[in-house]
């Protein structure tokens, strides 16, 4: 098997960091769950349009037609994967509708509140 392109790899090995070095500094804002599973589709959005450039980049190469049909296939797949990668999202905003809704409008002073102690 011959080795996989430098940037194929640094591809490969960029989003397995992504995902395996997520350390969520909050739900909501940089760094959190929120903004984590909004941007989701967008890596499968770079995958289908990847896969579209390959498969265009393969017509000017003497490569058999079922070799072109077959990366053609994967197109379908990953739009599929980019639409399914939406649902995350929005479950989160259903189920956490509320806590959303105080981090994004917040009431005057609401920051103010101590939500950590103990009610009594």
């Amino acid at each position: 098997m011959a080795a996989a392109p430098a940037s194929l790899n640094a591809a490969t090995e960029a989003i397995s960091h992504l995902f395996s070095s997520f350390q969520p500094s909050s739900v909501m804002g940089d760094g959190g769950v929120d903004p984590m599973l909004e941007h989701l589709p967008d890596i499968m959005t770079a995958v289908k349009d990847g896969l579209t450039r390959l498969a265009e980049k393969l017509d000017d190469q003497p490569v058999h037609a079922a070799v072109k049909d077959a990366v053609r296939d994967l197109i379908p797949v990953a739009a599929g994967l980019e639409d399914a990668a939406k649902t995350p999202f929005e479950v989160f905003k259903a189920r956490h509708a509320q806590e959303r809704e105080q981090h994004l409008n917040p009431r005057q002073g609401e920051r103010n509140w101590d939500t950590t102690a103990a009610a009594s």
